[in-house]
């Protein structure tokens, strides 16, 4: 059985911004799925806090990052998925999404042990304004960022946190913040997260909400 609060995965995540470079998240968001940049904070972070008493590995029987102790069994297992903001104003697209972390912490909990602590982590990219015309070929899914704009002045990131808020009402949401993304080609970029415990795990953790965490752009 793990102790309470040996694992802390809040004070982790509060700390990645400080472990990107100045602009780095927002260009890394800005051109590619946020997904894995963010996985390699959080394993490697992981690895220094925790790496004289555990093992941290990396798609350890496909689960993206675990925790486990010296004789190979988990104690803390970890699922990632990106979107972006837009992906959460379009119910079909969110439920997608949605769906998505539920099997993964089903696929992760058939790995884990009865005391083994299973979270997905959900990040979801968001632009301020409309990407540039130059720009539609070097960003991502220009298109439907833009597209975005058309129906928000802000590109929807109120809305966006919102219906992400309420789809994940009841399933054991531990955190939720804003990584500082910084400024890519001009335009400023965020990252939002939403920490996820399954509910199986056997330990009650206080839910904790940190400043970060307001829904503002």
């Amino acid at each position: 059985m793990i102790e309470l609060g040996e694992i802390d995965l809040v004070k982790l995540l509060e700390e990645i911004n400080s472990e990107f470079a100045e602009d780095e998240l927002a260009y890394l968001a800005a051109t590619s799925k946020i997904e894995a940049p963010i996985q390699d904070k959080v394993a490697f972070n992981l690895h220094k806090g925790y790496g004289n008493r555990y093992l941290v590995a990396r798609q350890w029987h496909r689960v993206d990052i675990a925790i486990v102790d010296h004789d190979d069994a988990p104690v803390c297992l970890i699922e990632l998925t990106a979107m972006y903001t837009f992906n959460a104003l379009k119910p079909k697209d969110l439920t997608n999404f949605m769906c998505k972390t539920k099997r993964d912490e089903q696929k992760a909990r058939r790995q884990a042990g009865k005391n083994t602590a299973v979270y997905s982590l959900l990040v979801a990219t968001h632009f301020i304004e409309p990407v540039k015309k130059h720009l539609k070929k070097v960003i991502k899914y220009s298109g439907r960022i833009n597209a975005i704009f058309q129906q928000y002045q802000d590109g929807g990131a109120k809305e966006a946190v919102a219906q992400v808020n309420e789809r994940l009402a009841g399933r054991n949401l531990v955190t939720r913040g804003k990584f500082r993304g910084g400024h890519a080609f001009g335009m400023e970029v965020g990252v939002y997260y939403w920490l996820v415990r399954d509910t199986n795990f056997p330990v009650e953790i206080p839910t904790v909400y940190p400043k970060e965490a307001i829904v503002e752009t």
